[in-house]
């Protein structure tokens, strides 16, 4: 075998090496500007606070906190992804003069972050049709030894609601009922509610879908959850126990 013939592609690949290795710089920056972007556009768009404070909006490196997920130029911050996950909100100029600026760190895979101990708490909000809403619902819970169940329909593309009540204490044996019909319901953003009706600014908001469970919270940091059924539910006081009137009702 000739073996001076072997030197030519051998030395062809001594060559070709360093180019190689500068090659892969260019490359490795490309994919993590290319991951910086992702993460940038992953940003974008509403999260909700988890205890009812309100919502937090990104906008092309803009965010803006507020009960309803609209622009607030009191509460408007500056924004700075780094490392793809190293958040940084600093207040523009017309902003409150108690904002701080904010510094957290996002957890993409949980889709959430927060800041300030905690005490803030973000995720991403479910989408919610109007139309997926319509029908019925239920909850039950167990508060301060008395059993509170809610049966709820929603109407019209979610525009309305009639809801009835019932508040049972065993301990007592007694319990209250009663039904508010046609309640007015705003829905925005696919997880924000209001009443358009009300001059009060009470919201809630819809932080967790699982299956047919909804899980909720206030601004009063209230939590609860519904469930659909297929028919309007009806709970059966147990009997023996005696109905508890306040003057208010007929």
């Amino acid at each position: 075998m000739n073996k001076s013939g072997m030197l030519l592609p051998i030395a062809a690949l001594l060559l070709s090496m360093p180019m190689m290795a500068n090659a892969q710089p260019e490359t490795s920056a490309a994919s993590t500007a290319e991951i910086g972007q992702t993460r940038q556009h992953s940003l974008e768009g509403r999260w909700v606070d988890t205890s009812g404070r309100g919502v937090l909006t990104f906008d092309n490196g803009v965010a803006f906190f507020s009960p309803t997920g609209e622009a607030d130029p009191e509460n408007t911050y500056q924004v700075a992804l780094t490392n793809n996950n190293q958040l940084t909100m600093t207040p523009t100029e017309g902003s409150k003069k108690t904002n701080k600026i904010i510094t957290t760190e996002i957890d993409w895979n949980k889709q959430t972050f927060q800041f300030n101990n905690g005490l803030y708490n973000f995720v991403r909000p479910p989408q919610i049709a109007e139309q997926e809403l319509d029908g019925y619902w239920f909850e039950e819970a167990d508060t301060q030894g008395a059993k509170h169940i809610r049966a709820l329909e929603y109407k019209n593309n979610a525009s309305s609601y009639d809801y009835y009540w019932w508040r049972v204490t065993p301990a007592l044996g007694t319990y209250q009922k009663g039904v508010d019909r046609d309640v007015s319901l705003k829905m925005q953003h696919g997880f924000v509610f209001t009443d358009p009706t009300s001059s009060s600014p009470y919201v809630h908001y819809a932080i967790k879908k699982e299956g047919d469970t909804i899980h909720y919270v206030d601004r009063n940091g209230a939590t609860w959850t519904e469930t659909r059924t297929d028919a309007l539910y009806q709970y059966d006081v147990p009997k023996g126990f005696k109905e508890m009137k306040d003057w208010m009702t007929p």
